[in-house]
């Protein structure tokens, strides 16, 4: 299954929103130590609540069940989320630039 959204936008510096209300942010933090650079990533995503029942957050916020009508599978979206991080950092290792290619340990198990 593929998690796609449309209507969805980048509003800088790390939140994302779909059809104008917030559905996920990131953060970043970024550390050096010696000659290591260190970056801990944190992803939160509305996946299967409801934001629209909690009248605080109802007009700011969505979920991907809001917007789809469909229930994620937690663990499934987990591990495609991580495959895909794997594969974007894979891929910044060895330079960006051309076209994505699957590192050697990867192997899809969903």
């Amino acid at each position: 299954m593929d998690y796609l959204l449309a209507n969805c936008t980048i509003k800088p510096p790390n939140d994302v929103y779909c059809n104008g209300k917030k559905i996920a942010g990131v953060l970043a933090d970024a550390m050096v130590q010696g000659e290591r650079s260190l970056v801990c990533l944190g992803l939160g995503a509305n996946l299967n609540n409801d934001p629209s029942s909690n009248e605080e957050i109802a007009q700011i916020a969505t979920s991907y069940r809001n917007e789809t009508g469909n229930q994620i599978e937690i663990e499934e979206f987990l591990i495609k989320l991580l495959i895909r991080l794997d594969l974007k950092y894979h891929h910044l290792l060895i330079g960006g630039g051309g076209e994505e290619k699957e590192p050697d340990h990867f192997s899809e198990t969903t």
